[in-house]
């Protein structure tokens, strides 16, 4: 990602593309799925939970400001839980479009 925000800047459809890249991939997000599930019983947890939405929180927010870097990243946790859900990932044009609104 950090690359991508560096070639590009913060761009939607490039951001929608990198997402859907990851939603893309069912063993991937059922494996955060079930670590965020987790830590949502289990306290101790937490801080390994977090780490990654921490971690796009700091990335993204020079480029487009803390408040809206944690807008993005809470777009993107729920992204994965419908993906997760729904078997299939949203496709790339309605994430883009989503981000720009």
């Amino acid at each position: 990602m950090s690359e991508t925000l560096t070639e590009h800047g913060p761009v939607p459809a490039v951001f929608a593309q990198t997402l859907h890249d990851y939603i893309s991939q069912d063993d991937l997000i059922r494996a955060d799925m079930a670590l965020i599930s987790a830590a949502a019983v289990d306290p101790k947890l937490r801080p390994l939970a977090v780490r990654w939405s921490d971690g796009m929180v700091a990335l993204l927010s020079p480029h487009i400001g803390e408040r809206a870097a944690r807008a993005v990243t809470a777009f993107a946790d729920g992204v994965s839980m419908y993906a997760l859900l729904y078997g299939t990932p949203m496709d790339v044009d309605d994430l883009t479009t989503a981000q720009q609104h």
